[in-house]
Formats: structure tokens, C-alpha cells, sequence
């Protein structure tokens, strides 16, 4: 057997983390036995809501799940969905959060950031120069932080500790399309607002961001565009059903339930009524869906517990 460790956290900017850890947990980090070798799944929530060590309200977003030791190599994925396969060590999962709101004295510009893929973390190297003005280098390697008063171009090193630059992905930006990529360079917009990571990543000569979905069971097929949005269809290997989708719905189903079930006294009734509700909806859709064969997929926001498989 493996372990298989999950956590969701909120990303840590450089100017709040201080050189310590970049993550927070945003709930209490899980472990799961899987047979090695196996398979895990995960799924991350497009939001996740929790209240600070203020009592204030916050949310944060969801960005990617990076993972290290599982049998495909280290890699990240953008998809909430997580398939990993399992086979000779522990696995660390994690699904990192973009937190809410901007700079606290409310200037515009972007937050930038390292990531190094083989240590699923982000890491305090400096890493960007900026043009044409490049006094601003200092702060965005210190803080994070790239102001929008001008445009601005931010161009990441090639390698950081020996480790050579993969990808920039621009994770927020406002308005659409002010901020852009080439190469190694993020190209910020004049009054924009956004958050960019740039990805560092030993390719091992194979090139390319991997994935950590496959591992050894990794197979290539056609699909149709109905399954590439999750609704069912043919594929290579035959049809896919829609209802894969229903099945984070039923687990968000006993997810409520078991919240249910900590709740104060007076609140537990209500909770596992809407619990039943969801299930009761849950199963009809999904049999509904199984009797025509393919139907359009059903869209769940809540975060179901991850699972072995």
C-alpha cells in the first residue's frame, strides 16, 4: 500500500509569505491508502469559501493540482479532475487556491511567481527581470509584484537552480486579454490586474508540461467533442457515458451529509434534508441519462471527498 497525501490550499504571495511557506490549508490535509500500484482520484472545487483567523469571510478560486511521486512523474494539471497512478512510493497532492482581493493599498498590477514542478511548490528564487522600466525588478522578485502604471514587460530566467523555465500561465487578468505570453516573456497592460506563475520544469529530453493523469497505463485515442466536455460520446474505443459527472454529484451529496451531521443540533435536520434532496435529483438525472445513453452533462460546484479507486 501507498499514501497518498491531499491538501487544498490558497497560494501565498512572495510579499505575504515572507520566504516561508507559499500555501495555506484551507482544510485539514487528508490521507488515503491506495494499493500500490493503484489508482487515485481528486476533485477540487471551483471555490472554495472559509472564514480567516479574523473572522472575516474569504473565497478563493481554483488555479491547478500539482503532484510529486506518483508513478507518471511530477507534473501539473488545470483540470480539476485528478487520475494519478500510484506504484512504488507515497504521493503528494495538492490543489492550490487563488485567494480573493488585490493589494492592500489598492494599486494595480500583476503578482508573479515561480513554481517548481519536481518540488510541487512555489519557491522564493529571483526569477523575473522587468523592462522598460527596470528599477521595478528588485520589488517583483521581493514581493511579487509587477504595477501596472505602464507597460511593462516581465521576462522570466531561463533556469532557476539549475532547473530550465517550462511555461508562463496567466492565472487572472483583468480586463480580458491585458495581459499576454511569448515565450519567456509576460507582457503586462497599462491599468491591468492579474496573477501570472511562471512553471520551471526538468523535462528529462521529453519536453512539455506533463500531466500527471496517465502514468503507466497511458493509451492514445480519438474522442469526440462530446466527451471532451464531459456530455458522452464515441470514441475510439468505444462510447463514453455522460453520467461520470453525476458521480462527483453523489459524492457531494455525502459530503453534505457527513457536514450534516456536525452541525449544531438545530441545523442537522435541515442539512440532511437538502442532503437527500441532492442525492434524490443526483439519481434520478443519472438514470435518466443511463436509459437514453448520452445526454448533456450536469455542472456540481460543490467539493467532493477524494477517492481510491
Amino acid at each position: 500500500m501507498s499514501t497518498v497525501h491531499t491538501r487544498y490550499v490558497t497560494w501565498l504571495s512572495r510579499g505575504r509569505r515572507g520566504h516561508g511557506s507559499a500555501a495555506l490549508d484551507l482544510v485539514a490535509p487528508l490521507s488515503t491508502q491506495v494499493d500500490n500500484p493503484g489508482g487515485y482520484q481528486a476533485w477540487a472545487s471551483s471555490n472554495i469559501s472559509w472564514q480567516d483567523s479574523n473572522g472575516q469571510d474569504q473565497t478563493a478560486q481554483f488555479a491547478f493540482w500539482s503532484v510529486t511521486g506518483a508513478a507518471g512523474g511530477p507534473g501539473v494539471s488545470f483540470s480539476p479532475s485528478l487520475n494519478i497512478e500510484v506504484e512504488g512510493s507515497d504521493v503528494q497532492a495538492t490543489a492550490w487556491y487563488l485567494p480573493g482581493g488585490g493589494r492592500g493599498n489598492g494599486e494595480k498590477g500583476t503578482f508573479v511567481d515561480a513554481f517548481d514542478v519536481a518540488q510541487g511548490t512555489f519557491v522564493d528564487d529571483d526569477f523575473v527581470t522587468i523592462s522598460p522600466d527596470a528599477e521595478l525588478t528588485n520589488a517583483a522578485n521581493e514581493t511579487g509584484f509587477v504595477p501596472s502604471a505602464a507597460v511593462e514587460t516581465v521576462s522570466a530566467y531561463d533556469t532557476i537552480h539549475a532547473v530550465p523555465f517550462m511555461d508562463w500561465r496567466v492565472m487572472v487578468q483583468a480586463p480580458a486579454g491585458s495581459d499576454s505570453v511569448s515565450t519567456t516573456h509576460l507582457h503586462t497592460g497599462a491599468g491591468s490586474t492579474g496573477v501570472a506563475f511562471a512553471f520551471y520544469q526538468s523535462t528529462g529530453g521529453g519536453g512539455g508540461m506533463k500531466l500527471p493523469n496517465l502514468g503507466r497505463y497511458q493509451k492514445g485515442t480519438w474522442v469526440s467533442w462530446g466527451v471532451m466536455v464531459d456530455g458522452g460520446g464515441p470514441t475510439g474505443n468505444g462510447p463514453v457515458g455522460p453520467w461520470d459527472p453525476l458521480v462527483l454529484s453523489l459524492a457531494t451529496a455525502l459530503a453534505m451529509a457527513e457536514a450534516a451531521k456536525l452541525s449544531d443540533p438545530e441545523l442537522q435536520r435541515a442539512g440532511l434534508d437538502l442532503a437527500a434532496k441532492q442525492l434524490e435529483m443526483t439519481a434520478a438525472k443519472m438514470a435518466e441519462a443511463m436509459r437514453k445513453g448520452f445526454s448533456s452533462p450536469v455542472r456540481v460546484t460543490g467539493m467532493a471527498a477524494p477517492n481510491k479507486r
